[in-house]
């Protein structure tokens, strides 16, 4: 099996649980030896063969049809057969839209085989989808499943991962690594040393090797990777773009500053000046009041 992420089928599960898994939710996740994938899968026996629906998001998508041999331009809401294999440029991002409501998105620089789509015989309402992821990012949306027959499963050549509803995103890395960051659901890792639980906020690195790294929380600021963000925020808007209001939280009203009433100076009393009594005019005068001076009396001398 090509190194990668796959999504496998019912009768693959007996052979493929035997090898190391990763759980997810309800299922596993698998993280790839070599070169790992993503992959989504619901068990049962095939039936009727199902399509997608391809979504050319923005920049550069190709498709390499089932029956071609070289890739060919993509056109916006084309169909895609099993077979069919994705890749997207360094400034492509693309959806496949599964016949369950699923989806699958592709970042820049992803590439994406088609494996298996089809209905179960037998099992009203059960699918199997299985895909193989090589290289770049993927962001996966599951439908709750409300049958027992079906599961979504992931595998790789050392281990299985199934899912019955969740959110996770699959990062490949250039040397051969894979992440695993968990959304929505539940995620256990199963490897030949035991089960590691991933909850809900957190994530696993699987080493080209397939050896599972520790258990680690998704940061905050993974969580508003431009890839993780473009798909919450633009297109699922399910959580409040930066530098938006998520209108939660009143715009506070700009406090107004008080205006300081001017202090009013105490008047001061005037001081009342002492009125000077007036002083008595000596007796005599004239008749209109006007003051004189009487002259002294002429004394006359005594007769010699």
């Amino acid at each position: 099996m090509t190194p990668g992420l796959d999504f496998a089928g019912q009768g693959e599960r007996e052979v493929l649980s035997r090898k190391r898994r990763v759980q997810i939710g309800g299922a596993f996740v698998a993280a790839a030896a070599i070169a790992a994938a993503a992959v989504l899968l619901l068990a049962g026996p095939a039936g009727a063969k199902q399509f997608a629906t391809l979504h050319v998001l923005e920049g550069t998508v190709e498709v390499l049809p089932v029956d071609g041999d070289s890739y060919v331009a993509a056109t916006d809401g084309q169909s895609l057969q099993v077979g069919d294999t994705l890749r997207t440029g360094s400034d492509g991002r693309a959806e496949v839209e599964y016949f369950d409501g699923s989806l699958t998105r592709l970042d820049h620089g992803t590439t994406f085989e088609l494996r298996e789509m089809a209905t179960l015989q037998g099992a009203e309402a059960s699918k199997s989808i299985r895909a193989h992821q090589t290289s770049g990012k993927t962001f996966n949306r599951v439908v709750r499943l409300t049958d027992s027959e079906s599961r979504v499963e992931v595998t790789t050549p050392t281990a299985t991962a199934s899912v019955r509803g969740t959110v996770f995103v699959v990062i490949v890395g250039e040397d051969g690594s894979v992440t695993i960051i968990v959304l929505e659901g539940e995620v256990v890792v199963v490897t030949e040393d035991g089960e590691i639980v991933l909850s809900e906020g957190e994530k696993v690195t699987v080493d080209p090797e397939g050896n599972a790294g520790p258990v680690e929380d998704v940061t905050e600021e993974e969580l508003e990777d431009g890839w993780i963000l473009y798909n919450q925020c633009e297109l699922d808007q399910e959580v409040t773009c930066p530098g938006e209001d998520d209108g939660t939280t009143p715009t506070p009203t700009p406090t107004e500053e008080p205006t300081e009433e001017p202090t009013e100076e105490p008047t001061e009393e005037p001081t009342e000046e002492p009125t000077e009594e007036p002083t008595e005019a000596p007796t005599g005068g004239t008749k209109d009041g006007a003051n004189t001076t009487t002259p002294p009396p002429t004394t006359t001398p005594p007769p010699t």
